[in-house]
């Protein structure tokens, strides 16, 4: 009687333990799958590595200018299990870091950044990031940023 007991109780915890993988794993492939329900095109995804073995290989710059270059100027990408959206159109580029820079608070992360670099604007987040924002902004007049326009032109193209 024990015996069948223990039986029971071990297939209920199996099918309980094979329900839960299977719900995380369509649950996976739903939130991975995010940027084909949108229209962004990506590279496939390497399940929880995303792009990282890329990014090691070829280093972070170069695999996004590969990127850009195969896909056009707006990119879906995983970093890990995150979701990130890698743009290089001057518009839409435009929008989200000056029209609506409210709504597109954090960027992306970057892990191992020490020293003066560690509190820079490309890192900060959240209010930090606000506040810095609205210090620096009068430093970059529409003169300044006109006179560094070709530098920047010419550096951008990919």
């Amino acid at each position: 009687m024990v015996y069948f007991f223990i039986t029971d109780s071990i297939t209920t915890a199996l099918l309980i333990a094979l329900l839960m993988v299977c719900i995380y794993y369509f649950y996976r492939v739903w939130k991975n799958n995010i940027f084909l329900r949108i229209g962004i095109p990506g590279p496939a995804r390497i399940p929880f590595l995303g792009e990282i073995i890329n990014v090691t290989r070829k280093g972070m710059r170069t695999n996004d200018t590969d990127l850009i270059r195969k896909y056009g100027k707006v990119v879906g990408i995983h970093e890990g299990t995150t979701p990130t959206i890698l743009l290089a159109d001057p518009d839409l580029l435009r929008n989200v870091l000056i029209r609506d820079s409210h709504v597109f608070i954090n960027r992306r992360s970057i892990d191992g950044v020490a020293g003066p670099f560690e509190h820079g604007l490309t890192v900060l987040k959240d209010d930090q990031w606000k506040n810095a924002r609205s210090i620096v902004s009068p430093t970059f007049s529409s003169a300044k940023l006109k006179a560094m326009y070709t530098l920047m032109n010419e550096t951008s193209d990919i």
